[in-house]
């Protein structure tokens, strides 16, 4: 019973896959040729003379971005409005050593 069905459902998977490919694919829009880059063995010229940009880090975030302050019973920290970044969070209950005046545990 169990492998009638089997053959069953591989035959119509079959049969919506040919449907697709001659009722619809032929409307389909073409996709656009892609641009052929060098061939090896040919040489590219190379630009030169112009100023050099400097390139901003991706991951720099503004001072004076508001911020969403965190306190917790076990966690507290603040929360960046711009992207929702986590920027500091500090466990509230645990230490960096088993000292009394050793500083809480820093995440982020």
């Amino acid at each position: 019973m169990d492998q009638k069905r089997l053959v069953l459902a591989i035959a119509i998977s079959l049969a919506i896959m040919l449907g697709f490919q001659y009722l619809v694919a032929p409307y389909l829009p073409k996709p656009a040729p892609v641009a052929q880059g060098p061939v090896i063995g040919q040489s590219t010229p190379i630009q030169t003379g112009g100023p050099l940009q400097p390139v901003q880090a991706a991951n720099v975030v503004p001072k004076d971005v508001p911020r969403i302050q965190i306190a917790a019973r076990k966690l507290s920290g603040s929360i960046s409005l711009l992207g929702a970044r986590l920027d500091d969070i500090v466990l509230s209950q645990y230490h960096d050593t088993i000292e009394a005046g050793s500083p809480k545990v820093r995440l982020l």
